[in-house]
């Protein structure tokens, strides 16, 4: 019964309470005051329209908070969500009158950042299981709180996204040993210190998932972890855990989702890390196996950013890995074959030392939807990707060196995104492989420094989809067609391609937390905003660009009906005409450079319109008349950005629009120099006759001379024989 009394009569004071703070706020929010001017009582009829709104905002928030007591009276209520900020700072000084629900089984305080882990202590619901109070910027040390006693059934704690610190090994791990959790997620916070190898498997033995990523726990991986038989994910991601991966994990038979990425890890993946064991008889000891799982319906292993050296296993690739990132070690040797991997979706074993040629089997891989295997030293032959459901492929940085005939064929193709082989030495008709894209959805295209050749083909205004475009540095040549400046430039699904690009993946970590595992992140280098841009994940969906530079077009530039696009690059080209004053319609504009050409006359005054614009050069054509007008953005650009144009005017460049007038003699002064004039002209007239005369004499003997031994010289108008 007093429970009932205290759920009862603590909501309507939580009401109140609220509305007394939220006084001022309504009150002034309408524009009335709620004292009147002195002496003009008249004016009071101006507050009713005030009172009255308040009054009804009030009274609505009383039922509310007399709906939500009654709801809390229901003695079978399940779950309750009081996230973002539902409460105000004083109502969770009463949070413990939560313990009167014995049947809540599901609480959540995620984005309540008046929320304190004092409050929490306070519970007492024996029934509960979920506890989730994540993202609440809760700044503490865990060693102050270590009485979890009230919530003897909790089976997952999420804890993520605040600022918690503390020890793990000697205060946090033990403060929660009288819990039996099933799932743990302390990410996200400023934990340090070591695990404990005394403690973890013991006191959480019943974990399924544990998620310690984003924090700064150092020290080795413990081997103990491979005595919690049950766990299925483990994440222990962007700490500063060293030294070698524990080949105790291949105990861990359930496992579906590794991820130790972002660490010091070192030692060679091919020393058994998964591969001993009285279960992996007939396997050696210097591979990396999955075998140990029985029954598993995926395989997450991500293993980038450590130091990890030595060959990849072939072990490693079996038919139940569904991603694989080894990026950023110092692994070596030849790519194994793929031929197993039925159900691998994303690959990426970029900016290792991998050597030889793709192997064929990766273009034939049903399920592979993104491939990068950048930054090696794989030569030779891009593989064929017919009927490939790939939609995002980075091969860029290798030493690649051909194409296929045919790259792209069949229906699954179609769904290409992205497609980069920049910075190799392929040698290929840029015609032939436009050809090859014509219908795919692609958005983005990364040809650049490479060699290849020919004329930009109209079929590349069939890419109706393209965002960024990149063809500089390659051996291009012709006019740009005009159907590329009728371009939308736009991406039309944005949705697809942000989940796309931000590295979420369809792949959900088997929690009942549902969150997703962080996966791979695109990245594109393009020049914008005064440097090379790293454009990395979702901000791609956002980010357009032509770079057609360093190559040797002619002709006029045809973009005059763009809007969207964001960066611009068509220097070191033969372009000739002017720079079109529709560009100032290109109110996105961020880059625009059309540095070492042929461009002539002014340029636009109208492109001061342009203010988001960061990166303008117009250096080095043969361009005329004033600069635009030193405001806006313009006010910031160096006179590097108009060097190389003698006939330009600006008072910072050495020809000034300002410069006084040079002054010509007048009609009188003209006149009275006259006769030394025509004396002086009259003079070098007759200089001139005189010497063309003597030199044609000259000649004209020695052409009847020829033969002849004497050496005759010219003195006084004669030819004197010498001998």
């Amino acid at each position: 019964m007093r429970e009932k009394v205290s759920l009862i009569s603590i909501v309507p004071t939580l009401a109140m309470v609220y509305l007394v703070s939220a006084t001022p706020t309504v009150a002034n929010g309408i524009g009335f005051s709620v004292t009147p001017p002195q002496g003009e009582s008249q004016n009071l009829i101006f507050m009713v329209p005030g009172i009255l709104i308040f009054l009804v905002s009030g009274i609505f928030i009383i039922l509310i908070f007399f709906i939500l007591s009654c709801v809390l009276e229901s003695s079978s209520l399940k779950a309750l969500y009081l996230g973002i900020d539902r409460l105000n700072a004083a109502s969770y000084q009463d949070i413990a009158s939560l313990s009167g629900l014995p049947s809540l089984k599901s609480l959540n305080f995620e984005f309540c950042t008046s929320l304190t882990l004092q409050a929490l202590h306070r519970l007492a619901l024996s029934n509960l299981e979920i506890l989730d109070f994540s993202d609440n910027d809760i700044i503490t040390n865990f060693v102050v709180h270590q009485d979890w006693s009230g919530l003897k059934a909790l089976e997952e704690l999420d804890i993520s996204g605040n600022h918690f610190t503390g020890n793990i090994g000697s205060i946090l791990l033990p403060s929660l040993r009288h819990l039996h959790l099933a799932e743990m997620d302390v990410s996200d916070n400023a934990i340090t210190g070591q695990i404990m190898s005394n403690n973890i498997s013991s006191i959480f033995s019943n974990l399924e998932t544990l998620d310690m990523s984003k924090n700064a726990i150092h020290g080795s991986i413990p081997s103990e972890l491979g005595q919690m038989n049950l766990l299925k994910t483990l994440v222990l991601s962007n700490n500063l855990f060293f030294g070698e991966i524990p080949h105790e994990l291949s105990n861990l038979s359930l496992l579906q989702t590794l991820d130790l990425s972002n660490n010091h890890l070192s030692g060679e993946m091919a020393e058994g890390i998964f591969g001993v064991g009285h279960k992996f008889r007939g396997q050696t000891d210097r591979d990396i196996s999955s075998s140990m799982l029985r029954d598993p319906k995926s395989l997450l292993l991500i293993l980038n950013d450590n130091r990890l050296t030595g060959r990849l296993a072939r072990s490693i690739l079996n038919a139940f890995i569904t991603e694989l990132d080894v990026s950023n070690n110092y692994l070596l040797g030849k790519i194994p074959s793929f031929k197993n991997t039925t159900g691998l979706q994303y690959l990426r074993m970029s900016n290792d030392k991998f050597e030889g040629s793709i192997p064929l089997e990766l273009a034939k891989l049903e399920n592979l939807i993104f491939l990068d295997l950048s930054q090696n030293n794989l030569i030779g032959v891009v593989p064929s990707f017919i009927n490939s459901p790939l939609r995002i492929i980075h091969l860029n940085n290798n030493q690649l060196s051909g194409l296929p005939k045919r790259m792209f064929v069949g229906r699954q193709s179609f769904s290409l995104d992205m497609l980069d082989l920049s910075c190799n030495d392929i040698t290929y008709s840029l015609q032939d492989l436009v050809q090859d894209l014509s219908f795919t959805k692609l958005t983005i295209l990364l040809l650049k420094d490479n060699h290849f050749f020919g004329n930009i083909p109209r079929q590349l205004c069939h890419l109706i989809n393209l965002n960024i475009l990149e063809l500089s540095h390659d051996n291009l040549s012709g006019i740009i067609p005009n159907c590329l400046g009728q371009m939308p430039f736009k991406n039309k699904d944005p949705e697809v391609l942000f989940k796309l690009f931000s590295g979420i993946t369809p792949l959900t970590v088997n929690s009942r937390f549902e969150k997703q595992l962080p996966n791979v992140q695109e990245k594109v280098n393009f020049p914008s905003k005064m440097r090379i841009e790293t454009d990395k994940g979702s901000i791609l969906v956002y980010m357009s660009g032509i770079d057609l530079s360093h190559n040797k077009l002619q002709g006029n530039i045809p973009f005059e009906n763009l809007t969207r696009i964001r960066s611009f690059n068509l220097s070191h080209n033969d372009l000739m005409g002017q720079i079109p004053t529709t560009f100032s319609n290109l109110v996105q504009k961020e880059s625009l450079d059309v540095s070492f050409n042929k461009l002539s006359g002014q340029i636009p005054p109208q492109l001061n319109k342009l203010t988001f614009l960061a990166v303008f050069s117009v250096a080095h054509n043969n361009l005329s008349g004033r600069t635009p007008e030193r405001k806006r953005q313009f006010s910031t650009f160096e006179e590097s950005s108009y060097d190389g144009n003698i006939f330009l005017c600006r008072p910072q460049l050495p020809k000034s629009c300002n410069r006084p007038p040079i002054i010509l003699p007048n009609d009188e002064n003209i006149y009275e120099g006259s006769d030394s004039l025509v004396d002086m002209l009259v003079f070098c007239v007759s200089l001139v006759v005189s010497y063309t005369s003597a030199l044609l004499e000259a000649s004209i003997v020695l052409l009847y001379r020829i033969g002849e031994p004497e050496l005759l010289l010219l003195y006084q108008g004669q030819f004197v024989q010498v001998f």
